[in-house]
């Protein structure tokens, strides 16, 4: 990731739980954290990969909130 590489921000860290539903089927749970960021972003989807990148994307969106908010 060009923005890491850059030192912009710290690698992002990735953890991931999985439960079942009432029917057997997975759930995965996915939790994102950046060092130096007081956030952490948590989704939940029935693949691992989703859940991952539903989290990168809500992390994008996070960062790109507080870069609008620094350049007003």
């Amino acid at each position: 990731m060009l923005v890491v590489q850059k030192g912009m921000i710290n690698k992002p860290h990735y953890e991931f739980e999985q439960d079942y539903d009432d029917d057997g089927n997975p759930i995965w749970t996915c939790y994102l954290s950046i060092k130096g960021i007081n956030e952490t972003f948590t989704n939940s989807e029935s693949s691992k990969k989703d859940a991952q990148k539903d989290c990168a994307f809500e992390m994008l969106k996070y960062l790109m909130d507080e870069d609008e908010e620094e350049n007003e």
